[in-house]
C-alpha cells in the first residue's frame, strides 16, 4: 500500500531588531514516511536544514524563501503557500526600507 503524500505547512514570525530583520520560521511535515528533513533557502544565498530556523535579514530587499521536506523514502516535497510568506516578508521589509 502506498504512503499518504507528503504534505507540508510553514509560517514565520517577523521582528526587527538594530542587527536587522529577524526572522522565525516553522515548517511541518505530515504524511509520507517519518522522519523528515527540512530545507529552507532564505533566498540571501543562506540556508538552513533545521525544522524551525530562526534568520537574520541584514537588509530590506525581496525574499523568495522555500521551505523543501523531504521523507524517509527521498520523496521531496514544497508547500504552495510558500507565496504566501514571501509576500508578507516582502512587504514587511518594504515597511522597514521605506521607514
Amino acid at each position: 500500500m502506498d504512503e499518504a503524500a507528503t504534505t507540508t505547512d510553514l509560517a514565520a514570525t517577523v521582528a526587527t531588531t538594530q542587527q536587522g530583520l529577524v526572522v522565525s520560521f516553522s515548517g511541518s511535515a505530515s504524511g509520507g514516511t517519518a522522519p523528515y528533513s527540512y530545507r529552507w533557502n532564505f533566498g540571501d544565498g543562506t540556508s538552513s536544514t533545521q525544522q524551525n530556523p530562526q534568520h537574520t535579514y541584514a537588509a530590506a530587499g525581496s525574499y523568495s524563501v522555500i521551505l523543501t521536506v523531504t521523507d524517509a523514502q527521498d520523496r521531496p516535497h514544497q508547500p504552495l503557500n510558500r507565496w504566501c510568506l514571501i509576500l508578507r516578508l516582502l512587504l514587511h521589509l518594504l515597511v522597514i526600507a521605506m521607514a
